[in-house]
């Protein structure tokens, strides 16, 4: 299984105006752009309402990830308010031909067990 880690040091943040009438950004609401060291390591698709995610995939080195507009608050909150963050990806498979893709966003300052803040 490959991993990658990305320290996470900018976001931006854009809205689709008018959805195209075809692909997938019809189904786009916002776009979420993680960077480390200036490129563009992840491209978070925020979905419109009521639709489903798909498949996540790599372009490049860059993962392309579609999350459901619910989780859209708590994504900007976090990129906003938590320093350092890092992007955790893992794949099956091969970069190339990844037959399973997970990751997760995650605070860089991670806590001991057992300590009291």
């Amino acid at each position: 299984m490959g991993n990658t880690k990305y320290d996470i040091d900018r976001y931006d943040y854009s809205l689709e105006l008018q959805p195209t009438d075809e692909g997938i950004r019809s189904k786009t609401f916002a776009t979420l752009s993680l960077f480390s060291d200036g490129k563009n390591v992840a491209d978070i698709n925020i979905l419109n309402p009521g639709e489903k995610p798909g498949r996540k995939y790599f372009a490049g080195h860059q993962l392309n990830i579609d999350i459901i507009y619910e989780k859209l608050a708590p994504t900007l909150d976090m990129l906003r308010h938590e320093k350092p963050l890092r992007l955790l990806v893992w794949h099956s498979g091969t970069h190339d031909d990844p037959t399973h893709i997970e990751a997760r966003l995650d605070k860089g300052d991670l806590e001991q067990v057992g300590q009291n803040n």
